[in-house]
Parts: structure tokens; sequence; C-alpha cells
């Protein structure tokens, strides 16, 4: 199960709205949205805060092994400011 899939369920299996989620991770209810549709990933520092609201451990959370290199894919590029790796 993708990312994103996973954090729709476990957030509704939580009684939480987008809104919600966003703001006890200090975040933006359209972050919230596009982990959700697939279109973006949290950033690695929201992951543990994530799991915790969520529920679930990190390991549940980055089951699926892309997520892992997407996210450090990601970082590599904002860090060396490169449009690809």
């Amino acid at each position: 199960m993708a990312i994103s899939d996973k954090i729709k369920e476990h957030r509704i299996k939580c009684g939480m709205t987008q809104a919600q989620l966003a703001e006890a991770l200090g975040v933006t209810p359209q972050a919230v949205s596009k982990w959700e549709k697939g279109t973006g990933y949290p950033d690695l520092s929201v992951i543990c805060p994530l799991a915790d609201a969520l529920g679930i451990t990190t390991d549940e959370l980055l089951e699926h092994k892309n997520v892992l290199r997407e996210l450090n894919m990601k970082w590599l590029r904002l860090k060396f400011k490169c449009e690809k790796w």
C-alpha cells in the first residue's frame, strides 16, 4: 500500500479531517491533500509526528520500499538544488 493510501486510511480511522491533521502537524491542509493524492510527500521532519498522529509506527507508515527512496531523493534534490538526480 502506498504512503498516500496509508495516510488517508489512518486519518479517517482516527476520525480526523485533513485540516485537523494539518493543524496537528503544523502544515497546511493543502499539503495533507497532496500527500493523500500521491502528488507530494511529507517532509522527513514530519514523518515521526505524522505516524504518532495517525496512531501507527514509522515502520508501518513507510513500509512501502519506494517511499524511503523517494523521500531521500527529495531531500537530496532540495539540498543540492537539483531538479533531477
